[in-house]
């Protein structure tokens, strides 16, 4: 006979599945409940991993390990990478004729600029040395455009030079158009496209010079004091670059640095009853923010050891 309760069952019909008797929790949603409960504990535990170990956390004073002593005090050092980009500009040889022969005036000044285009803080080295440069974007100006071998002053040589850039642009329309160059097509148009281009260019950097722009990165190293907030990393100059500190003329670059309170709750402070405790210092999350003036430049919250605190545990068993 058919039973009086009956429960649906996958994989089966509910016909061939008698349902417990009154009173009694199904087997199935008895695994349900142990499986969230399961689930609860772990998210607890995560919870309470994730508090203990946002701390840094060190053992401090006088300890006997392996047949030395050792006196331990833990500090934390700042590691500050500050990158800066330079604009050099040199004026073209010709400069000076480029309104006359080109049509547009060029710049006869040189020029030298500095600025920052980015920092990081951190507690981990992110570079090995303290100079770090970049190959050039650009290349150097030619020295000069000599056409023939007889001796040439120096506006002939840049009306020269002159000609033969209107000259190179005719002849690269006429490839374009079809006007010359029946034989030349496919990738050997191309090629010789690029190729007037490339000469066009370096001939119209003899008028209106050429861009340096070169990268550095300069690493700086501070061990904060725990009564200390504000350093100053270095100073920086729009014409200049990083500067030495004593550089007056400069603005400062400072670090400044806001802890927060230790956070106890996680840790099992002892008392005069204990006789198993030992002495731990954790490190306070420290806001460090770099400036440049009234300009952040960068920001980064850290574990720092100098403005912890110091507790007394329960040493754990």
């Amino acid at each position: 006979k058919r039973s009086k309760y009956e429960e649906p069952c996958d994989g089966r019909l509910s016909s061939t599945v008698p349902r417990e008797g009154r009173g009694e929790t199904p087997l199935r949603l008895l695994d349900n409940q142990v499986y969230m409960k399961k689930i609860a504990i772990l998210a607890l535990l995560v919870m309470v991993f994730q508090t203990v170990f946002s701390q840094e956390i060190s053992r401090v004073g006088v300890t006997y390990e392996n047949g030395e002593i050792k006196i331990l005090n833990p500090k934390t050092e700042l590691y500050v990478v500050i990158t800066v980009e330079k604009n050099e500009f040199t004026p073209g040889v010709y400069a000076r004729y480029a309104q006359k022969y080109l049509g547009t005036r060029a710049s006869l000044a040189e020029r030298k600029e500095y600025k920052i285009v980015s920092s990081t803080i951190s507690t981990s080295l992110l570079v090995e040395e303290d100079n770090v440069v970049s190959t050039p974007k650009f290349k150097s100006p030619l020295a000069e455009n000599k056409i023939e071998a007889r001796p040439m002053g120096v506006e002939e040589q840049a009306k020269y030079t002159a000609d033969l850039i209107f000259s190179l642009r005719k002849h690269r329309l006429d490839l374009i158009t079809g006007e010359t160059g029946e034989h030349v097509f496919g990738a050997g148009l191309k090629a010789a496209i690029d190729e007037i281009s490339r000469l066009e260019q370096e001939y119209l950097q003899m008028f209106y010079g050429t861009e340096n722009i070169s990268v550095e990165s300069r690493l700086f190293r501070i061990t904060p004091k725990s009564t200390e907030k504000d350093y100053m990393v270095c100073r920086f100059n729009l014409f200049g670059g990083i500067m030495p500190l004593d550089d007056l003329s400069s603005d400062a670059i400072m670090l400044h640095m806001e802890p927060s309170p230790v956070d106890r709750t996680p840790f099992r402070i002892a008392t005069q009853k204990d006789k198993m405790k030992e002495e731990i210092v954790v490190s306070a999350k420290t806001e460090c923010t770099l400036l440049l003036s009234d300009k952040q430049l960068s920001q980064a919250n850290l574990d720092i050891f100098q403005f912890g605190e110091k507790i007394m545990i329960v040493k754990p068993q």
